[in-house]
């Protein structure tokens, strides 16, 4: 009734990611990560680059094309990518370092933990010691291990300046409102790589080499960004658009953060900015909201990862857990209709649906009703 390829032509950005269903039955799925429209969602018998080269294929075949593609570091994805012409990849950055060396820094924090539990430990029992003897034997304990406690400390200090340090690099638009360069980028990236090999008592090694594998095309969306401040600076006044940026790559990163207390923590460390875009907000409310809407849409087609293929992963896990993993095809392609046409009730796209953002019309009918009268056509037919 409904097909897996979304009923539109154009150019969008393809961020691609396979799920699997219960049995290890891979999923392909490419995203608009703009409007978060399914572009396609394919079920296989096997993962390989052919599977892909068949899913793209599809899509080209229905007008659809890719301005780029951006997806992690699956094998068969980057094999099927290498097949395309003249269209360039991005390997979704928060997979690359956030969340690669965050997982190091896990480990860290655990450590830490572990060596401050056991030095509480050897203090409890030196001060409960009876004799000189016992005492002095477990002073030494106690000694060795506020050494060790010192030491998983200092490693996990020195790691997060590092971490953080590396994250920074990532944001498209530095503290200044200035965007970020792209060669400038990959050497500090290269500098904090170089120290962790030769500072942290670690062994990172795995992860030091996956990156260095990666920089030749991690900041690819720094070109991007680029152009698009080219744009702008003709659109908008010179003096007022680095404080634009700034405050788009503000609200950028208070909206990834999940917990009240760190949104509360860093909007109060950007008061300045705040302050800065109220007061011209005053003084030209709607000079403000039409600068800032330019700005925000042209600054949303700077992608750097593939998350909204979890997103959708989120929706479809329920649907898959409940089926225990019995879905056709055609299962796939209705959910993907389902998703396309909702509308969304919360959020920077509230009142509008997937296909709406995608496509820049307006839909009228429900997507219920729209999917019975789809249905009632086909019949007819």
């Amino acid at each position: 009734m409904v097909g897996n390829v979304v009923d539109w032509e154009g150019q969008a950005i393809f961020a691609s990611d396979e799920i699997y269903l219960a049995g290890d039955i891979p999923v392909l799925v490419s995203v608009d990560p703009i409007s978060s429209a399914i572009l396609s969602i394919t079920a296989c018998t096997q993962l390989n680059s052919e599977s892909w080269q068949n899913h793209w294929s599809v899509l080209a075949s229905k007008k659809i094309r890719p301005l780029s593609i951006v997806g992690d570091e699956g094998k068969s994805l980057r094999a099927a990518h290498k097949e395309l012409k003249d269209i360039t990849y991005q390997p979704d950055t928060f997979h690359a370092i956030t969340q690669r060396f965050g997982k190091a820094r896990n480990s860290l924090e655990k450590q830490a933990t572990r060596c401050i539990s056991h030095e509480y430990e050897r203090e409890r029992v030196y001060l409960n010691a009876k004799s000189e003897g016992v005492k002095a034997r477990q002073l030494q304990s106690y000694q060795k291990a506020q050494i060790a406690t010192e030491k998983a400390l200092n490693l996990l200090s020195d790691f997060n300046w590092l971490y953080r340090h590396l994250n920074r690099q990532l944001k498209p638009v530095r503290s200044d409102g200035s965007i970020r360069p792209k060669s400038k980028a990959k050497e500090e990236v290269q500098a904090v790589l170089e120290l962790m090999e030769e500072t942290l008592d670690v062994d990172l090694d795995k992860e030091i080499k996956a990156v260095r594998n990666l920089l030749p095309e991690l900041f690819t969306y720094l070109d991007q960004a680029k152009k698009v401040y080219q744009l702008l600076e003709k659109q908008v006044c010179q003096s007022v658009l680095p404080f634009f940026l700034a405050y788009w790559q503000y609200n950028r990163e208070l909206n990834n953060l999940k917990k009240h207390k760190d949104k509360k923590r860093f909007a109060k460390s950007k008061l300045w900015l705040i302050q800065i875009m109220e007061e011209y907000q005053k003084m030209n409310p709607i000079k403000f909201q039409a600068e800032k809407k330019l700005i925000f849409a042209a600054m949303q087609g700077v992608i750097q990862s593939s998350a909204m293929v979890e997103c959708i992963n989120s929706i479809l896990r329920p649907i898959f857990n409940e089926s225990k993993g019995q879905v056709s095809q055609e299962t796939l392609n209705l959910v993907m209709y389902w998703h396309n046409h909702r509308v969304f009730k919360r959020g920077k796209r509230k009142g509008k649906s997937p296909i709406e953002l995608l496509t820049g019309k307006k839909v009228e009918t429900e997507w219920t009703k729209a999917i019975i009268d789809l249905a009632k056509t086909k019949m007819a037919a």
